[in-house]
């Protein structure tokens, strides 16, 4: 992801990234999803909830918590279920491909 996304994240979300470990390892296109996500997570108010891991794995998101409940195990879920439609690079709707890697990719961007 591109330092100024990334940035705004971290800048809007510090307490649900302080521990991640490494860079989000990710495209500018699941930007929205990573956000929504952060939005929704925060909402649950848990204090010591947090993302450890954002990457891309086998072609979709991966999210990492510090512990997983079932609230946010939901969303942790429909994010990547997100992911799985959404082109990586520019977030338009996309698929599943294969070409030795996996990765979500739109017409555009195959």
């Amino acid at each position: 992801m591109i330092k100024e996304k990334t940035n705004y994240l971290y800048k809007t979300y510090p307490t649900m990234l302080q521990y991640i470990r490494g860079n989000i390892e990710c495209s500018n296109g699941w930007f929205d999803i990573i956000e929504n996500l952060l939005i929704e997570l925060t909402k649950l108010g848990k204090q010591d909830l947090y993302i450890t891991q954002l990457k891309e794995k086998f072609g979709t998101l991966r999210v990492y918590l510090s512990y997983y409940v079932p609230e946010a195990e939901n969303l942790v879920k429909e994010a990547e279920k997100a992911s799985e439609t959404a082109c990586e690079i520019c977030g338009k709707e996309g698929k599943l491909i294969t070409s030795g890697w996996y990765s979500v990719r739109c017409k555009e961007h195959v």
